[in-house]
């Protein structure tokens, strides 16, 4: 059987220089479709974080950016977002391409290779 994870892009950095990551979501699905989803939930997430910290005005009119019912709702807890697992269960996920340096440059579905087949030293 098949399992999946996701790999997101981003770039992060300070005030001295930026560089890009390649990180793994800790998850692993074997339902291709509920990864799918998650997906989605990330790419929404990012829009929803960068409309609603896009310039200072915009904060100011929060209500103007409506809240994915899938985001914690506190807050504080805009980097955040809830990711379904195989069996409907909700994990909330600190979104590490949220913040001020960071640029999400995408995501991606991957069948999860099998560590027994190689090892590195």
């Amino acid at each position: 059987m098949k399992k999946y994870q996701i790999i997101v892009s981003y770039e992060t950095g300070n005030s001295f220089g930026k560089h890009d990551e390649e990180d793994t979501i800790e998850l692993i699905w074997d339902n291709l479709d509920v990864a799918k989803e998650n997906l989605r939930r990330i790419k929404e997430h990012y829009k929803w974080y960068k409309s609603k910290h896009r310039d200072s005005w915009r904060r100011k009119k929060e209500d103007d950016v409506p809240m994915p019912e899938w985001l914690p709702g506190k807050w504080g807890y805009d980097g955040c977002l809830i990711l379904k697992t195989d069996d409907g269960n909700d994990y909330q996920f600190g979104a590490q391409w949220c913040g001020y340096f960071e640029t999400l440059h995408g995501a991606r579905i991957e069948i999860l290779k099998d560590n027994d087949m190689s090892f590195n030293i």
